[in-house]
C-alpha cells in the first residue's frame, strides 16, 4: 500500500491502514458522502503535521507532472 511509507515518520501506531481502522473516518457526519480514507493520521504536534504537509505536497507535485 502507497502510505506505508508514512510510518517512517510517524509513530507506526499514528497510521491506521486497515479498514476497520478507518471505517470511522469514512464519514464526518453527512452520511450520504461516505467515502473510505485510504489512510488515517493522528498526529500529535506541528512537526509531524509539517513533514506530512512536505511529503504530500512532494507526492502530489511528483504526480501531476507524471500525468502532464
Amino acid at each position: 500500500m502507497r502510505f506505508q511509507g508514512l510510518t517512517s515518520l510517524l509513530p507506526k501506531e499514528a497510521v491506521l491502514l486497515s479498514e476497520e481502522s478507518r471505517r470511522v473516518y469514512e464519514c464526518d457526519g453527512l452520511s450520504a458522502y461516505r467515502r473510505m480514507p485510504g489512510c488515517v493520521v493522528l498526529l500529535d504536534d506541528i512537526e509531524q503535521a509539517r513533514a506530512i504537509a512536505i511529503v504530500t505536497l512532494k507526492s502530489t507535485r511528483s504526480l501531476s507532472r507524471n500525468h502532464s
